[in-house]
């Protein structure tokens, strides 16, 4: 079986303390996405109209 999709979330997940994403992540799910896999990103956050 194959890896289709990944989710990551984004709260002290993905993104730092300063709100950003490390160049380590990038890489990281460039490298995912290279091979084809699916990235969904995830949050508990609430939608702002």
């Amino acid at each position: 079986m194959s890896i289709k999709l990944v989710a990551i979330d984004l709260d002290d997940t993905l993104l730092d303390s300063r709100h950003r994403i490390p160049p380590s992540c990038i890489t990281a799910i460039q490298r995912v996405k290279a091979q084809g896999v699916n990235i969904i990103l995830a949050t508990g956050r609430m939608f702002r109209a």
